[in-house]
């Protein structure tokens, strides 16, 4: 298979932006089993770089998730509670992360200490 034929049936797969199981099922079982394996990896790569994770340690308010939405207008925007950050907010948008936590600027403070001590 090659890498056009594959973005074409990724690209197949979706239905008004949002992935159809019933397409991917349909080409999945005409696939061998080297086929499958990049056609999944494609569908991952494609999922990831069309949803962003929105990492918070409190529940955002109404606002805060409009003002978040609108960074990120062509994509789908989940939001989840990480109490691991104590405080702040992290962002997962495809291979990038933002982070700006207290956990984030503890571990800075940690890493600094112990390069002055070495």
């Amino acid at each position: 298979m090659t890498n056009k034929l594959l973005k074409k049936l990724v690209e197949y797969s979706y239905t008004k932006n949002k992935l159809d199981e019933n397409k991917v099922l349909s080409i999945a079982d005409k696939l061998t089993r080297k086929e499958l394996k990049k056609f999944i990896h494609g569908l991952k790569n494609a999922e990831n770089k069309r949803n962003v994770l929105v990492f918070t340690a409190t529940e955002l308010s109404d606002s805060e998730k409009k003002s978040l939405l609108q960074q990120f207008p062509d994509k789908s925007v989940e939001f989840s509670l990480d109490e691991s950050l104590l405080s702040g907010i992290k962002i997962q948008d495809n291979d990038i992360i933002y982070e700006s936590s207290l956990n984030e600027s503890f571990e800075k403070l940690k890493d600094t200490l112990l390069q002055e001590n070495d």
